[in-house]
C-alpha cells in the first residue's frame, strides 16, 4: 500500500466528517419525530451535526491550501 499525501488524507477526513454530519442530521430528524415526546434523547445530534459540518469545511479548506 502506498503512502497517502496530506492533501488526500484531508479530503478523506472531510468526506468522513460530511458523512457524520448527514447521519447526525438524519438521527436528529428521527429524534424530533419520535412517538414518546416526553422521553429525552441521550445524544445531542444537532451539536454533533454542526461540529462535524464545521470540521468537514475546515478539512476541505486545508486540503485546498496544501501544495
Amino acid at each position: 500500500m502506498t503512502d497517502l499525501e496530506p492533501r488526500q488524507l484531508l479530503w478523506i477526513a472531510a468526506a468522513a466528517f460530511l458523512l457524520l454530519a448527514v447521519v447526525a442530521a438524519f438521527a436528529n430528524h428521527r429524534l424530533k419525530r419520535r412517538r414518546g415526546i416526553d422521553r429525552p434523547g441521550l445524544v445531542p445530534w444537532l451539536g454533533i451535526e454542526f461540529f462535524a459540518f464545521f470540521l468537514a469545511i475546515l478539512a476541505g479548506a486545508l486540503a485546498l491550501n496544501i501544495r
